[in-house]
């Protein structure tokens, strides 16, 4: 087939010319939109109604917004509108709000093309057929909102944040379902006693706070609550109606009709925008846990949850705060403490040998009447006397060297309990993670299951318009099941992992605590990102970054300062064994006798005899003491010390090659993981989009339900991949700090900067 180039281009020039000049001919529009009331959730509303509203009536029409509140009185909205309707000025009037739907909705006559937003009405109609008034239904009824509500907790009575009007219209409605509407009394934020649920409903609420107070209040007698907006679950309420899907569908249709009554489509005929399919639900599992109910078994089926992973009673717990509490409360490490304090006992008790050795003796006689004549006077029956006696180590080789054993083996028991600290930062920052990882696999698990419970929903949907099969629905049934399952088993693993921290830390092993969503190395552990990427991602910088950690590990690893404190205990006994040879134990000593005597009264005075003296005696001296045969102990014991040395020199090369090999492996671990984190974050992205594609080409028939499931199970294994390879980097560059035997993130703010400053100059001399 031939074309005529040139009369097509000339076509083309046409249509072009045609369309740039109905851009440059847009018409003035005046739309004024009413609101109930000028909350946060109505303002939002308004401005994303606004922004859809220019995106379709773009070039075409230029439009002018007036906007009015009515302050949720329904006398003034109706004097709004009165007002409206005599300008004839305005082009079309929107309705956003309960309140200003209702009123719009009783009129009888619409001078201008009108539409109410939200108008609660379980209507059949198709068509308002009422001139220049058009209407939609977002939540089908309120009815059927209040209806949901009681059958899932067996409500009686439920108060409403809303309009006295709304509720004495609907509780004649609701007599047959045996359930009760009153409204919240906002002046004294009290809830009655026979109040057993609360529906707030946010375009009624004059303010957030408001909600969040009946909220909290309902949290603490244990009643739970629903809003008609997703938005108040962030003040912990029980249930909401997912309102996302809900309003964009209400936004899009307003802006579509606004575009077919500015072309001149009466209202009338224009198809009323019903919600005809359920709503649905979130079910905060934080709120059910709060108020510590669940809803009735059958409205868990198909219901969204949400705070899956939040726990009551939950306090707030970082990773720095829970390796603090691990240093003071963990049961090793206060054992190993202990064991430092006996080594410094040990060393002052060596200490004492040196110190003289003092004592006073007292000594009491009683002797019998004929001795005392027998002594003829030097003696008497009663006599008391005290005696001193003192020692002195003035030298001693076995002494010396005991004293200085005693201290390097404190010093080594020292490193085993700096040991012990690093060992134990790396089991509490362990049991953290596994925290971390198994609350991350329960947040993307429900997320996976939420996603299944809305592709069922179009399955469903598809089927009853019979586009699909009853295989689809099946296979959506089967998927849902095990989602659940495995819910159920990440939900276990998370509890089991709090109750291992808990151990860990040793605290109660029910605490719960709230941790937060991710862990940054970089900040946390102090890791020089910047400094070492470019030797983390090139093969052949990366054997110089593991010189640099062999380094740092000669001089910190406990292990090796361990060896090296026995090997100077050896030394010391080898030099002591050797000097006993030659060297003498000198002792000096000295007593004194006598030093005060009291004699009883002697029974028989008649002797001739003088009385003892009671003069004082005493003694001093020193003693020297060379060791001549000693059962050839000291030279068993110096060949022992001598092959003990022999035996430590080998045991430190095996210990050295071993740190080596896993340092050096450890470097090569965290190089792996560093880069795998890198290429999960893009795996993510990708498979979310790739899943967003399919989920829409799915929705149109364009693939078949096992590539969606393909594409879901691909989203959620790169969203947990995500966490996995970022917290197994962290647990791989803290593994190699603790190799190394100094982890920074125990060290001071200067020694974090000297250690910088030694990585800077090493890398640099070794380029």
């Amino acid at each position: 087939m031939l074309v005529n180039i040139h009369k097509l281009n000339k076509s083309v020039l046409l249509i072009l010319f045609l369309c740039l000049s109905n851009y440059g001919q847009a018409q003035n529009k005046t739309v004024v939109i009413i609101k109930d009331n000028n909350t946060p959730f109505l303002v939002q509303l308004e401005d994303k109604l606004k922004e859809e509203l220019n995106n379709v009536l773009i070039a075409r029409y230029d439009v002018n917004y007036i906007g009015f509140s009515g302050d949720d009185s329904r006398e003034l909205i109706t004097q709004k509108i009165n007002d409206v309707y005599a300008n004839t000025e305005a082009d079309l009037i929107l309705a956003l709000g309960f309140n200003s739907s209702a009123v719009l909705h009783q009129l009888k006559s619409y001078p201008i093309p009108t539409i109410a937003t939200m108008v609660f009405e379980d209507t059949l109609k198709k068509e308002s057929n009422i001139s220049n008034y058009t209407y939609t239904v977002p939540y089908k009824s309120f009815n059927e909102v209040v209806s949901y509500f009681t059958k899932m907790y067996n409500l009686k009575s439920i108060g409403v944040l809303g309009d006295d009007i709304l509720l004495n219209a609907k509780n004649d409605d609701l007599k047959s379902a045996n359930v009760s509407l009153e409204k919240l009394n906002i002046s004294n934020n009290e809830i009655a006693k026979h109040i057993d649920g609360i529906i707030i409903l946010p375009q009624l609420v004059k303010s957030d706070e408001t909600a969040r107070s009946f909220i909290e209040k309902a949290n603490q007698q244990q009643i739970p609550t629903l809003s008609v907006t997703d938005d108040y679950l962030k003040y912990n309420c029980t249930v909401a109606i997912d309102d996302d899907a809900i309003l964009v569908s209400l936004i899009k249709q307003t802006a579509l009709n606004s575009l077919a009554i500015f072309e001149g489509v009466n209202p009338s005929k224009l198809k009323i925008k019903k919600n005809s399919e359920p709503f649905d639900l979130i079910l905060n599992m934080q709120g059910v846990r709060t108020i510590q109910k669940l809803p009735n078994w059958e409205y868990l089926e198909n219901i969204i949850l949400t705070n899956v992973d939040k726990l009551q009673n939950a306090e707030q717990l970082n990773l720095i705060q829970s390796i603090a509490i691990g240093l003071q409360e963990k049961l090793s490490l206060k054992k190993s403490g202990l064991t430092v304090k006996q080594a410094e006992q040990d060393v002052k008790q060596a200490k004492g040998n040196l110190t003289p050795n003092l004592s006073i003796g007292v000594e009491g006689i009683l002797l019998s009447e004929n001795l005392v004549e027998a002594s003829l006077g030097q003696k008497g029956e009663r006599t008391i006397s005290g005696n001193l006696s003192l020692q002195q180590v003035l030298f001693s080789e076995p002494t010396l060297a005991n004293i200085t054993i005693n201290k390097l083996l404190k010093e080594r028991t020292t490193e085993e309990n700096r040991q012990e600290i690093l060992d134990g930062v790396v089991s509490v920052t362990q049991a953290y993670i596994s925290v971390l990882l198994t609350k991350a696999d329960v947040t993307l698990q429900n997320e996976n299951l939420n996603k299944t419970k809305a592709n069922l929903a179009v399955a469903k949907s598809k089927e009853n318009l019979g586009v699909n099969k009853q295989s689809d629905v099946n296979r959506w049934l089967s998927e849902l099941n095990m989602n659940k399952i495995q819910l159920s088993i990440a939900q276990a693993n998370y509890k089991k992992s709090l109750y291992t921290l808990n151990q860990t830390l040793n605290q109660p092993i029910a605490t719960n605590y709230e941790l937060p969503n991710n862990v940054n190395l970089q900040e946390v552990f102090k890791f020089p990102q910047e400094l070492l990427t470019p030797y983390l991602k090139d093969e052949f910088l990366i054997e110089k970054l593991a010189d640099f950690y062999l380094n740092e590990m000669k001089y910190y690893a406990p292990e090796l300062q361990q060896i090296h404190l026995s090997e100077q205990v050896v030394n010391r006994k080898i030099k002591s064994n050797k000097r006993t040879f030659f060297l003498p134990e000198v002792v000096g000593f000295a007593s004194a006798n006598d030093i005060f005597s009291l004699e009883g009264i002697i029974a028989n005075p008649q002797f001739s005899v003088m009385p003892p003296p009671q003069d004082l005696t005493w003694s001093a001296g020193v003693k020297l003491s060379f060791p001549i045969l000693n059962k050839r102990s000291r030279t068993t014991n110096l060949v022992k010390a001598k092959l003990d040395k022999e035996m430590i020199a080998y045991f430190k090369k095996e210990t050295e090659n071993v740190l080596e090999k896993n340092i050096r492996s450890q470097v090569q671990q965290f190089k792996s993981s560093f880069i795998s984190y890198s290429y999960s974050k893009r795996a993510s992205i990708a498979a979310n989009k790739n899943y967003t594609q399919a989920e829409d080409a799915y929705q149109q028939g364009f693939i078949s339900v096992t590539e969606l499931l393909e594409a879901q199970t691909a989203k959620f294994n790169a969203n947990l991949l995500v966490f996995q390879t970022n917290y197994k980097m962290i647990l791989d560059y803290l593994l190699l700090e603790r190799l190394t035997g100094k982890i920074q993130l125990l060290d001071t703010v200067k020694e974090q900067e000297e250690y910088l400053l030694r990585l800077q100059q090493y890398l640099l001399k070794e380029k």
